[in-house]
């Protein structure tokens, strides 16, 4: 009997069906990262707020004519500010003066008209920033008028070419007083101006002090040089007091840079003590000289000498300058967020 013979080949054939063993010949999935188990291997993690601090921490790119516009235009407002209250004390103005404040404020304009603002700049401006950008233009152009005026009146009235009318020293007096009022007031909008701009450290009232105060350092160092007998030493007794007045608040500023409150004056401080610590000092030191105690000693004995005086103005002008140029440099470079 012949018995049906066993294919074992269709048994070998056979597909196998979906089982363990077709799960391993699936595509490796992608291995993940092995975990540093010792925390020295990992690196290290900067906080946020620290990188972001970090990153404010340069020097911002200054104009020069930028700052020769502050120190010519304050100059000349400080100068004839002195001139007009000391003529108010039955004191004769002297024509150098004057003249000097009219080609200071005619330097000024020159070298307005040289700076030009980048456009980048210009486009974050806000509305108020405009407003106060031509409102200051328009009272130094009245300033600027006033002066040429004042000017010719006190040169023609030395020389005796004014009418009995027009050369009386009420009409004199008046016109001083609206040049120097016109000469505040652009100030004070060349403030609101630089405020207006949202940077922390140019806040209206630090800003209008300090420029007040170069205006007070300067104008008495010039005037005092023409000056005799009790205008001299009122010249200096505005000088000593603005000078101690400005170096302790100059000091305080530097000293902010541990503060732990005010970020932004840390910055500032930073930036002055660390990026430009040669012009910090060196500005700071002849604020106290020149304007603190040189002048203490000629008030004690009485030595009024218009030569040293005018030693006393360059160095003044020199720290003034450097002054100005950190108060362009060091700034923060974030902006305040205005309410809508």
């Amino acid at each position: 009997m012949n018995l049906p013979l066993r294919k074992e080949s269709d048994s070998k054939l056979k597909v196998p069906q979906a089982s363990s063993e077709a799960k391993i010949l699936r595509f490796p999935s992608r291995p993940k990262e092995a975990k540093t188990e010792n925390p020295a291997e990992a690196s290290p993690v900067v906080p946020e707020k620290r990188t972001k601090e970090k990153l404010r921490l340069h020097l911002r790119t200054v104009s020069r004519n930028e700052v020769l516009i502050l120190i010519t235009a304050q100059c000349s407002i400080g100068i004839l500010f002195i001139t007009v209250v000391l003529s108010l004390f039955s004191h004769a103005s002297s024509t150098g003066v004057v003249l000097t404040a009219v080609l200071l404020n005619v330097l000024s304009w020159a070298f307005r008209l040289r700076h030009k603002a980048s456009e980048n700049e210009n486009s974050t401006h806000s509305i108020t920033h405009k407003t106060w950008q031509q409102n200051e233009l328009l009272f130094f152009i009245d300033y600027s008028v006033l002066t040429v005026v004042y000017g010719l009146l006190i040169y023609l009235g030395s020389a005796g070419l004014l009418p009995h009318r027009i050369g009386t020293p009420l009409f004199v007096n008046t016109i001083g007083i609206a040049t120097a009022a016109a000469g505040i007031t652009a100030l004070y909008c060349s403030t609101r101006l630089y405020a207006s701009t949202g940077r922390p450290t140019w806040v209206f009232k630090t800003t209008l002090f300090k420029f007040f105060l170069s205006a007070s350092i300067l104008g008495s160092a010039w005037v005092a040089g023409f000056s005799k007998d009790y205008a001299f030493w009122g010249c200096l007794a505005i000088l000593v007091v603005a000078s101690s007045i400005k170096f302790k608040t100059e000091l305080s500023l530097i000293c902010s840079k541990c503060s732990k409150w005010n970020k932004h004056l840390r910055i500032s401080a930073q930036l002055m003590t660390q990026q430009m610590p040669r012009i910090t000092w060196t500005r700071l030191s002849l604020l106290a000289v020149a304007g603190v105690a040189l002048p203490l000693i000629l008030v004690i004995n009485q030595w009024e000498l218009q030569s040293v005086i005018f030693v006393l103005f360059g160095l003044l002008a020199f720290a003034e300058l450097c002054e100005r140029y950190q108060f362009f440099a060091c700034v923060s470079t974030t902006r305040k967020s205005r309410k809508p």
